[in-house]
């Protein structure tokens, strides 16, 4: 095992979350990769139930693939993505697996790389507005979009993407962060003013329905926060909650994008819910066909859509069977059981119960750096529940003792 007198490689995933956002997918696996094979040289890692359910999907995969090249008809580029996919399953096992063992962990530390990165984003939106205003929309570092254009309500907008691939990566990535700050107890007040701000983020994002789960979290957020908030400062900002909630109910036509929806599945109209319930519906129907045991594995396009997307359970099930989809849900619900007896903060569950209603919805394989940060904050956060790791905690802590 490789000796390292700090523990400063722990934080590394952390620090390079940003690096992990805007590289390219190539790019992003050979980091991920560098990374995890310097953390598995510093310490010798116990496997457990989670880690190796993701382990045998992303295998499961590798080989549902390889079987779908040589039988059925695709590009190298496609199987190359696939593994690619599947090498990062793999990845995040590991990860996980290494943030549930013993580590000796900064809680303040890590809480001031997820301030810096929520910051970061802070300032992205500010760039955003102001290029935004100029007409400038065109801005790319390696392919990565900070501004993105689309068609809401039949109108063109412009959505902030913040360089994460796609819009509602936005949310995922500040609130991933977030627990990062909570599990530093003392960060209740930074917690709740980045949670509010980061409401700016979100709305330029464009997606109203994000906006509004976000906003139920940050109303969890101040109602289950006993400790770290005074009375005054809670009705304050339930106070803002509701008069922003109300004014963009209001004046965001929310309402009739709820009607629409509404009488959208009741009617199956053409439109976005269509082209949704035709990729989970073809998606199902060619695994269920070619393999309902290991699944598909290679992503096939569909109207330009690819198969097996915009839902992770279904995605899951596409690319690696009955087999993947039931170690996931296994993995899903034993995470479901940990975090619910968990006794660190209640607003983290929170953001764990909007992840599992983004999985329906969404990919968790979307984007590299989302399913592979997941399951290192998801371990930490348990993980920090069995030990002490503030600094808080060690005997003869001072408060002003460097680090802390």
């Amino acid at each position: 095992m490789l000796k390292v007198k700090s523990n400063f490689l722990y934080y590394i995933p952390f620090l390079m979350m940003w690096g992990l956002v805007i590289l390219p997918k190539s790019f992003q696996l050979v980091l991920l990769l560098g990374i995890t094979a310097l953390l598995f040289l510093t310490k010798r890692i116990k496997f457990n139930k989670i880690s190796i359910s993701l382990i045998i999907i992303g295998c499961i995969h590798i080989i549902s693939s390889l079987l779908s090249f040589f039988f059925y008809t695709h590009l190298p580029e496609r199987l190359f993505a696939a593994f690619n996919l599947a090498i990062v399953w793999i990845i995040a096992g590991l990860l996980y697996s290494l943030y549930s063992s013993k580590l000796d962990l900064n809680r303040r530390i890590i809480s001031n790389i997820c301030i810096a990165n929520i910051l970061v984003m802070f300032v992205l939106v500010i760039v955003y507005f102001l290029f935004s205003k100029m007409n400038i929309y065109d801005i790319t570092i390696f392919s990565n979009e900070l501004i993105s254009d689309d068609y809401i309500n039949g109108d063109k907008a412009y959505r902030f993407v913040g360089f994460t691939e796609y819009s509602n990566l936005v949310p995922s990535f500040i609130l991933l962060n977030l627990i990062g700050v909570l599990m530093d107890k003392s960060r209740g007040k930074i917690a709740a003013i980045l949670a509010i701000l980061a409401i700016i983020p979100i709305y330029f994002c464009r997606s109203r329905s994000a906006l509004l789960a976000y906003l139920i979290i940050i109303a969890a957020f101040v109602i289950t926060r006993k400790n770290g908030l005074s009375r005054g400062l809670n009705i304050i900002i339930i106070s803002m909650l509701i008069i922003v909630g109300v004014l963009f109910f209001v004046f965001s036509g929310l309402y009739l994008e709820i009607y629409d929806t509404i009488m959208s599945i009741v009617n199956m109209r053409e439109g976005s819910n269509n082209t949704r319930m035709s990729i989970y519906l073809n998606s199902i129907e060619m695994a269920l066909y070619r393999n309902p045991f290991i699944g598909v594995g290679i992503k096939d396009y569909v109207n330009g859509f690819p198969l097996g997307s915009h839902c992770t359970y279904i995605g899951v099930f596409f690319k690696t069977g009955l087999i993947g989809l039931g170690l996931f849900m296994f993995i899903i619900l034993l995470l479901t059981e940990k975090i619910l007896k968990s006794k660190e903060s209640r607003f983290v569950k929170f953001i764990f119960l909007y992840f599992a209603v983004f999985f329906i919805f969404e990919d968790l394989d979307g984007a590299n750096w989302l399913i592979t940060m997941f399951f290192t904050f998801t371990a930490y956060y348990l993980n920090s529940n069995k030990e002490v790791n503030t600094c808080e905690q060690y005997e003869g802590y001072d408060n002003n003792t460097q680090g802390c």
